[in-house]
């Protein structure tokens, strides 16, 4: 198969072209008033009356950042629309049930996620878990919407709360997102400091959940050291995948700098003596080759063994 000559155009919108020193006076004083509006409708009309092509870096900047607080206040729009379609969620103890009925075993429900999925062109799995999302933006996380509708805050942002407060008791986790939210320069934090926040706030709130939550860590951490006979061992770690896909990385590249180390002492002394026996050495020279890791259980879980050592 080949490709027709021409057939691409490496800049269809023409947004690399050269940014002149100075912006258009004309551009320049209508991103100013699309600037002093309100964000919302308003301001999305000025913006859309610019051409970014005439102004200069300076106002690029501004005319981006315009944009973004926009796309911000769309986005809680939409899990506030969304929302507002679902309405609440049902209680266990009403409703029809049939454990045939999909995703959720509510037939109330399940109707719901299949009409907002065929709205939407998606599965009825996937609306379900966007009108999660979008009842926790409205309730727990409403502090966290409130920022994302002035434009402050982005979905990143709705993201990283809802994150941290999945499984927590909703009235602590609504407490501790305000708690977080409330204090002082919180709207220039990024997702990832929103987070934290959160969560410590939650340490604070739900030590119970908290102490559970160490108990599985422990729990799901282990590390053994098994003989195999004829001077062998097995080194057996066991985690959760982000946990071990981290140390399966490190170890390789502490591998690769001890193998370089070793190769070097070697090219200048082949009679050195390692400070390590054969046997690691060899080992240090093949843990970077094609070694896979595998994953099992719910959460995930890594395997590694390095044998003989």
């Amino acid at each position: 198969m080949t490709v027709a000559e021409g057939s691409f155009d490496p800049d269809p919108f023409g947004v690399f072209g050269l940014v002149p020193e100075t912006s258009d006076p004309g551009e320049a004083a209508s991103l100013a008033v699309a600037l002093a509006a309100p964000v919302g409708p308003e301001r999305i009309a000025g913006l859309a009356q610019v051409d970014a092509r005439l102004l200069d870096a300076h106002d690029l900047v501004d005319h981006m950042t315009a944009w973004a607080q926009c796309v911000s206040w769309v986005t809680g729009q939409g899990e506030v629309a969304l929302a507002r379609v679902a309405g609440p969620a049902p209680e266990p103890e009403l409703g029809t049930h049939d454990p045939s009925s999909k995703p959720t075993g509510n037939i109330t429900e399940d109707q719901v996620c299949a009409s907002v999925g065929a709205a939407l062109h998606i599965t009825p799995y996937a609306a379900m878990n966007r009108i999660v999302d979008a009842r926790n933006a409205v309730t727990v996380l409403a502090p966290v919407t409130a920022r994302v509708l002035e434009g402050v805050w982005t979905r990143s942002h709705l993201w990283s709360a809802g994150q941290v407060t999945a499984g927590h008791r909703k009235v602590l986790a609504a407490a501790a997102v305000h708690a977080a939210c409330a204090e002082a320069g919180a709207e220039r934090w990024t997702p990832g400091r929103l987070g934290r926040r959160i969560k410590n706030a939650l340490v604070r709130l739900d030590s119970d959940a908290v102490s559970k939550r160490i108990r599985a860590r422990r729990h799901d951490r282990g590390a053994r050291l098994d003989p195999e006979g004829d001077l062998h061992g097995r080194i057996s770690v066991e985690g959760s995948w982000e946990t071990m896909s981290w140390a399966f990385r490190q170890f390789r590249r502490w591998a690769e700098t001890e193998r370089d180390r070793l190769r070097h002492i070697r090219k200048h002394d082949p009679s050195a003596r390692f400070c390590c026996p054969q046997a690691m050495a060899r080992l240090l020279t093949h843990a970077t080759g094609d070694t896979h890791s595998t994953g099992t259980g719910g959460a995930g879980s890594n395997r590694g063994s390095a044998g003989p050592g």
